[in-house]
């Protein structure tokens, strides 16, 4: 009796114009030709128990049967079908590489094309992703595409210019994971996932080095102090961009009283740099958070400070004004400025003060949605020198935003941090 894995190198065979001997004493070989058809590229199992191929060439799906019935079935477009995969709605789903379509054929062999957005995109791979939709990669539109089982696409760009994506596969994480021939890299593409309930900002994280020798990482804890699971996401957002759905994350799961310690967060996620941190809750409560910034000296041990992580009624809105103090030392100590803004673009008036009170700069600064940007304040906000025991005055235009200064020791690097939060206003 032939295996259900006999019958897939029997159809490959078949594909290749060979013979696949079988493993038995009598070790007989059988192959099933293919008339009218050319090309055979692709090749999965189908829900109805049969094999399914494109024949690129042919402009032709099609279907054999364990037993070696080969039926042949036209796409409408003649756009050379290239990779397939079966959906999660038991149809066949397929690429069309000069058509720029998808095509789906169910198991009767009734076929539909849904056109790409993006104009000669070259479509290439195709897989089922976690999320139930059908996810592929545009070789020449350098995009990641995911089409939903009724037929909506949505494209992604991807980050590097012309790295022509071929493979793909969902990934156990429950990502979408690709190849990228001319970039020499390994995508990500990180799916939401279950529906965000509430989300805490963690307005900086790092895994970097600092000036003067520092090295500066981020430990994070997450309790549970309910007597339910609670579960989530730590999602990174990188400095200098806005957040996508490319950013990384790292699941979390707490069973009641249980804590959850990370090291350094940014390597857990096989990343490094600055940027900010969301975490987010998908089923039960917040956890309690403890995060923690230090510079890391070795044998010599650290020193840091502990960060909140904020709710976002907590940022600077419309109407509101706040201030960050400078340090008084300016010559020992050094100011960084830094910015997460929320889903929306945020505008804000900058102004700088000496300790007396005079004005010396005022800056507006426009900054993207789900952005995060740490500089040195003298860089941050376009000034040659900070007068020492002065401040930052801080007005929010449009949009919200949450602004933060870091003081760092020049000899030591031990740092401090504080948010600038509303002021009281008379």
């Amino acid at each position: 009796m032939h295996s259900t894995f006999w019958s897939l190198l029997v159809g490959a065979a078949m594909l290749l114009g060979l013979s696949v001997g079988t493993a038995d004493a009598q070790t007989r070989t059988k192959s099933f030709p293919i008339r009218g058809g050319s090309g055979a590229f692709d090749i999965t199992q189908g829900a109805d128990g049969n094999f399914w191929f494109t024949l690129s060439n042919g402009t032709q799906v099609a279907q054999i049967t364990p037993r070696g019935k080969v039926t042949t079935f036209r796409t409408p477009s003649l756009s050379n079908p290239a990779f397939m995969t079966l959906g999660p709605d038991g149809n066949v789903w397929f690429t069309e590489s000069r058509g720029n379509k998808i095509g789906r054929i169910t198991p009767s062999g009734q076929i539909t094309e849904f056109s790409i957005p993006t104009a000669s995109s070259g479509p290439r791979d195709i897989t089922t992703g976690p999320d139930g939709n059908l996810w592929f990669v545009e070789e020449i539109g350098n995009k990641v595409g995911r089409i939903t089982t009724s037929g909506v696409i949505t494209e992604f760009s991807i980050p590097t210019p012309a790295s022509r994506p071929l493979g793909i596969t969902a990934g156990p994480d429950g990502n979408i994971w690709f190849t990228e021939a001319y970039g020499n890299k390994i995508g990500r593409l990180s799916l939401g996932g279950d529906a965000v309930l509430e989300t805490r900002m963690v307005p900086v994280v790092g895994s970097t080095p600092g000036a003067g020798g520092a090295l500066f990482r981020t430990s994070v804890q997450l309790h549970n102090a309910t007597s339910s699971e609670i579960s989530g996401r730590v999602v990174f957002h990188a400095s200098g961009v806005s957040g996508s759905a490319w950013d990384p994350a790292l699941g979390y799961a707490l069973a009641p009283g249980q804590t959850k310690s990370i090291s350094d967060l940014l390597p857990a996620m096989g990343m490094s740099g600055l940027g900010s941190a969301d975490i987010e809750v998908t089923s039960g409560s917040v956890p309690v958070t403890t995060v923690r910034v230090f510079n890391d000296a070795g044998a010599g041990g650290t020193t840091g400070f502990t960060e909140e992580s904020m709710r976002v009624a907590e940022a600077l809105s419309p109407g509101q004004a706040s201030v960050l103090i400078l340090p008084a030392d300016t010559s020992n100590f050094r100011f960084n400025l830094g910015v997460r803004t929320l889903e929306t673009e945020a505008m804000a008036t900058l102004t700088v003060r000496d300790a007396a009170g005079a004005v010396l700069e005022t800056v507006s600064r426009t900054f993207p949605a789900t952005y995060h940007e740490q500089r040195s304040a003298g860089e941050f906000l376009g000034v040659a020198a900070l007068p020492a025991g002065g401040s930052v005055g801080i007005s929010m235009t449009s949009g919200s935003a949450i602004f933060y200064g870091a003081t760092v020791d020049n000899t030591t690097g031990d740092p401090s941090f504080q948010v600038a939060r509303p002021a009281p206003q008379r």
